[in-house]
């Protein structure tokens, strides 16, 4: 599994830190051959050195698979020679390392065969004890458990967080695409109200000009009479552009709103595998362009916080109007956050400014029990009552 390099970097150091305190420990037990012990210590150190900080070889290299044979002598021989427990660390730090890289099934694998060389080494290390001496290693399988358990578990956690990361990158995209769409439809709109407008009304003024320039030495009279219809007709036509003008200016940002939502719902719900309830009832009449896109901004944040930082898999979703006003509501089952530690990110805060600026109000709280995950409530005016009132 690829880790990011900071955190890569930051896990070598750890494994080089741990290794090199435990050097001093072997000195509380009464060694045999100090010497070759602290040979074996320091030569896998130095090829852990080696691998992961001077030419930083993945495991899954060829060069990595020989250093997992080269990691796994050592660490047999430092066994072997070990008069306590502690080399047993090594090797279990080397079966967490094989466990995060490769599959369970080859993990698996190598952990047997780890733990029947740790068995072998110990026996070499009390001088070939009789089967009653060396039983007390048995039990010391559930150590190995441990630890192939835990390796995995993180494995999976740093797999699904990768996961995430790429699902919102794509959730990203597909906004951005959406918004492109939103703005091409809108811009071929206008296009075709321009076109509409204009063109009869300069197709005409341009045709009664060729008209008036023939009659004009004729019949003047009657050429002072076109001009005045093509004056009126331009009047009419500037008049019409005005208006257009006008209702381009109200317009909203998305061609069907409720359907931009549903459309970031569903795309949500197939690329991170969540579950989203969702009740719109909700006209287009109801919103001002500002509210649409400050409700659909709301809904990405709402989902992108649950998601990353509540860990949440379910959410749910209302929008409707209630009691005169706008309802927005999101929940989902997260792992919430104690309010008296809770402060608002960039994310939220922008939301927040955006809603006041439009005269509505924004609610966040989560339940003091359980991981009962975030709310989001958002009241903003209804901008067909508005209409109504001002009418």
């Amino acid at each position: 599994m690829e880790l990011d390099q900071v955190v890569e970097k930051r896990i070598n150091i750890a494994i080089i830190v741990t290794f090199l305190i435990l050097l001093p420990c072997f000195l509380f037990d009464d060694q045999d051959d100090i010497i070759r012990l602290y040979s074996f210590a320091c030569s896998y150190i130095i090829l852990q050195y080696i691998r992961d900080f001077m030419f930083t070889i993945p495991w899954k290299h060829w060069l990595g698979y020989s250093f997992i044979g080269a990691h796994s002598l050592v660490v047999f021989l430092l066994i072997a020679v070990d008069q306590s427990f502690i080399s047993q660390i090594f090797l279990l730090v080397l079966i967490g390392e094989i466990v995060f890289t490769y599959s369970l099934r080859l993990s698996l694998a190598f952990s047997i065969l780890a733990y029947i060389g740790f068995i072998m080494g110990k026996w070499i290390a009390f001088d070939f004890p009789g089967w009653e001496t060396m039983s007390f290693m048995i039990p010391r399988v559930t150590e190995f458990i441990v630890v192939i358990g835990f390796s995995y578990l993180v494995k999976r956690t740093m797999q699904q967080k990768i996961q995430l990361e790429k699902a919102f990158e794509r959730i990203k995209k597909s906004s951005l695409q959406l918004e492109e769409k939103t703005i091409i439809q809108e811009r071929k709109r206008i296009a075709g109200e321009m076109h509409d407008v204009t063109g009869y009304t300069f197709s005409s003024a341009i045709i009664g000009m060729e008209a008036i320039k023939q009659m004009i030495d004729n019949d003047p009279h009657a050429a002072k009479q076109w001009t005045t219809n093509i004056r009126s007709q331009l009047q009419q036509g500037l008049e019409q552009i005005r208006f257009s003008v006008r209702q381009l200016q109200e317009s909203h940002f998305f061609i069907d709103f409720p359907t931009a939502m549903m459309t970031l719902i569903d795309d949500t719900e197939q690329q991170t595998g969540i579950q989203v309830t969702s009740q719109m009832d909700i006209d287009k009449s109801s919103c001002s362009s500002n509210q649409e896109i400050t409700l659909y901004r709301a809904l990405q944040e709402g989902l992108t916080n649950g998601l990353r930082h509540g860990r949440a898999n379910w959410f749910q979703f209302t929008l409707t109007t209630k009691d005169q006003m706008i309802y927005f509501y999101l929940a989902d089952n997260g792992t919430g956050v104690r309010s008296a530690n809770f402060q608002k990110g960039f994310g939220l805060s922008a939301m927040e400014e955006r809603i006041n600026v439009l005269g509505g109000r924004l609610n966040i709280y989560t339940k003091p029990t359980g991981h009962a995950g975030f709310a989001y409530e958002i009241y903003l005016p209804s901008e067909s009552l508005h209409k109504e009132e001002v009418g």
